[in-house]
């Protein structure tokens, strides 16, 4: 029996809520999600936002999807397969499902960033304590800005492009209110992912690098709807964004390994001096 909401809804937002569900049902999210993604849709539309305003319905599912998959992923990054230099590859399976990421540790090797055997349990242990504080809590910060951006987005109401042509113009966009929420819900998920206790050090390591580089993702989106001028994203304002919210992740796992590294030659060098020291005493 329909609620007092679905019979206030005219035909128009009841035929966008049918097509919200054709979409869903083939998309890849679990019951839970599904139902989440047509409440909200079903609260905007009974507020009074237009089918057109929320946006078309396979940008909407297919947005929240690639969300909700990069919420799932990060929980999992698949650790010492995407930050081992040993490993040579440029791309390294995902532990559940299909598809693959960035080896970072084969890329950085391949780059002369570091050597195969860089990357071993004695220099996770000698990563600094404050660094790896910095690397827990950089994905809420990123959360924190992709936040405030999504109240400014809000507030000035800014539609936020979801998808764009390689020449800029902008294809599909959310309205002010669900392009606050598709920056707003999944920030604050994979921040809140972030903190979650890790069973080591590589995972919090990965974990955090990956959790780090969604959310500058989401804020690179929410940044990017700040620079359209009628219609158009600028494609470089874009393409910069973009590969700078992707590379976040290997800078974060580069720069703390590289602090790891600092130590353990540090650790090595005050070692061998005191042995040649040893040596010089006990000369007759």
């Amino acid at each position: 029996m329909p609620g007092e909401a679905d019979r206030r809804l005219d035909a128009a937002a009841k035929s966008y809520l049918d097509a919200i569900a054709r979409e869903l049902a083939s998309a890849d999210l679990p019951e839970r999600q599904r139902g989440e993604l047509l409440a909200n849709v079903r609260e905007l539309l009974t507020a009074g936002a237009s089918p057109a305003a929320v946006g078309a319905a396979e940008d909407v599912v297919s947005a929240y999807a690639e969300a909700a998959d990069g919420a799932d992923g990060a929980r999992d990054p698949g650790g010492s397969g995407v930050w081992d230099p040993a490993s040579g590859r440029l791309l390294a399976p995902k532990p559940r499902g299909g598809g693959s990421n960035l080896a970072w540790g084969g890329i950085a090797a391949r780059l002369g960033l570091l050597r195969p055997d860089d990357v071993d349990e004695d220099v996770l242990a000698a990563i600094p304590d404050s660094t790896m504080a910095v690397v827990r809590w950089l994905p809420a910060g990123f959360a924190a800005a992709s936040l405030a951006a999504a109240e400014a987005i809000r507030r000035r109401r800014i539609r936020v492009p979801l998808r764009a042509s390689l020449a800029g113009r902008i294809k599909s966009s959310a309205s002010p209110a669900w392009g606050a929420a598709l920056i707003a819900v999944p920030a604050a998920a994979l921040g809140s992912v972030s903190v979650v206790p890790a069973a080591d050090r590589m995972t919090l390591l990965t974990r955090s690098a990956r959790i780090a580089s969604l959310n500058a993702g989401i804020l690179a989106s929410a940044l990017l709807g700040f620079t359209q001028r009628d219609g158009r994203v600028r494609p470089s304002a874009f393409l910069a964004l973009t590969a700078a919210s992707v590379c976040v992740e290997g800078a974060v796992l580069l720069l703390a390994t590289k602090a790891g590294l600092r130590r353990v030659a540090a650790s090595d060098g005050a070692a061998s001096d005191e042995g040649a020291s040893s040596r010089e005493g006990g000369r007759p």
